[in-house]
């Protein structure tokens, strides 16, 4: 008897289970990682910024490297992104000490 109920259970409980047309259990909803209106297509300069800066003179610094991802307001459907990357000769300072950064490459991608 135990094991009669436990099987119109299990029955009952796989009956209520949604499936698509393929027979798929569809449980997952899809979320888009990036929202355009949080990088910038409601007009507001939001935008994903990643700075990286690394140290190949030691205590002086070094190169860096920085990506700038963005939606434009006037095109929601695509994403955007800034690329720069710098490039320091550890041997030559400015008059004020500071090491004199190169752009090296500078690129907008879509």
């Amino acid at each position: 008897m135990k094991n009669l109920i436990w099987g119109i259970l299990l029955l009952c409980l796989n009956s209520c289970i949604e499936k698509d047309k393929n027979g798929v259990n569809s449980v997952s909803k899809t979320i888009p990682f990036f929202d355009p209106v949080t990088l910038g297509s409601s007009g507001v300069d939001a935008s994903l910024n990643i700075t990286a800066t690394f140290s190949e003179c030691g205590e002086w610094g070094g190169h860096r490297e920085n990506l700038r991802i963005y939606v434009k307001p006037s095109d929601k459907k695509n994403y955007y992104l800034d690329y720069l990357t710098t490039n320091i000769n550890c041997d030559e300072r400015d008059e004020k000490g500071y090491n004199i950064e190169k752009i090296v490459v500078q690129k907008t991608i879509k």
